[in-house]
């Protein structure tokens, strides 16, 4: 990467984690290369992978100059690896830093609307985007839906005021970390929802930008979609217990209850799914059945959640 003191410091900083990703990174590093903003750098955080993506992104980087990848010697998760990289901005005085993932493909606007957003609402400290399903399967449809419920393509820009906005497609101002502090590095899935929660306890504003659309590559395989949403479900009970957040007081704390109202839950976090989905796509009632079998696999994982939470 070239010398931050001889060519100035970009305005954004992008941030990416990945892992084993040589099979995503052609559509990802492409959709970089074709961004029509251009004051901005690229920090990847390769998750101690172990296969070709260390050699992939040093030689985009050499070839780009734009970009630097910072490798980890053992795996710590995205969270962490987020943070590597977030310290290492900060420290470089980059005033805004983006986040996306590996398996994401973003719009050659997609960074200018990011920017534009952050112009026209100067005081919002966070600024999150559309995120569009990639898919080959009825499965993978499905898997999109029930993820990215609270960031649908055709969502009206504006306010923010429970939801949370996924980090495959978030900017935040470097300032705000001030206040929140960076992710929490004891979840495997859910620090986007916490931190959120975070920024809006403290005060912070935080904006939907419909143009700043991304792509994100979903589950296409069964096991894969119902492991997910599993896991997800074990981290609920850490990310929804603190004071404020969304459906907080909807998130039981006993196992016993998690066992017998799974299915009562399971059937409501799909209508819900179904709600915030069915005005931009209402296609989605045709996968119910699918939403529902990941959202059942959602209220297993509170069961051990539960456990656990109790265990701390």
């Amino acid at each position: 990467m070239r010398d931050a003191g001889s060519w100035g410091v970009p305005h954004a900083a992008m941030v990416i984690p990945v892992r084993n990703a040589e099979n995503d990174l052609p559509d990802l590093l492409g959709s970089l290369a074709a961004s029509t903003y251009q004051d901005w750098c690229v920090y990847f955080v390769d998750d101690a992978s172990e296969d070709a993506t260390g050699r992939i992104l040093a030689a985009w980087c050499k070839e780009q100059g734009n970009g630097e990848v910072l490798t980890l010697p053992q795996r710590v998760g995205p969270p962490a690896a987020r943070n590597a990289a977030i310290k290492k901005a900060l420290a470089n005085n980059h005033p805004l830093i983006v986040f996306h993932d590996s398996d994401c493909i973003i719009e050659a606007h997609t960074l200018n609307a990011h920017m534009t957003a952050h112009e026209i609402w100067p005081h919002a400290g966070i600024v999150g985007g559309p995120v569009k399903g990639i898919h080959h399967t009825r499965v993978g449809r499905a898997d999109g839906y029930a993820s990215w419920f609270t960031s649908p393509p055709g969502r009206p820009s504006g306010r923010v005021r429970f939801l949370h906005l996924p980090t495959c497609n978030m900017s935040v101002k470097s300032r705000v970390f001030e206040t929140t502090g960076l992710f929490r590095e004891e979840l495997a899935t859910g620090e986007d929802v916490a931190f959120c929660h975070a920024a809006r306890r403290a005060g912070i504003e935080i904006k939907f930008a419909k143009e700043a659309l991304c792509f994100h590559k979903d589950r296409d395989q069964w096991i894969e979609a119902l492991a997910h949403h599993r896991r997800w479900g074990e981290h609920t009970h850490h990310v929804r217990a603190e004071k404020d957040a969304f459906l907080g007081s909807l998130v039981l704390r006993s196992s016993r209850a998690c066992r017998l109202l799974a299915i009562p839950y399971a059937w409501a976090f799909t209508l819900l799914v179904i709600a915030l989905w069915v005005r931009y796509d209402p296609r989605v009632i045709l996968d119910i059945g699918l939403i529902y079998r990941m959202k059942r696999a959602f209220t297993q994982g509170m069961v051990t959640g539960a456990m656990n939470f109790r265990a701390r």
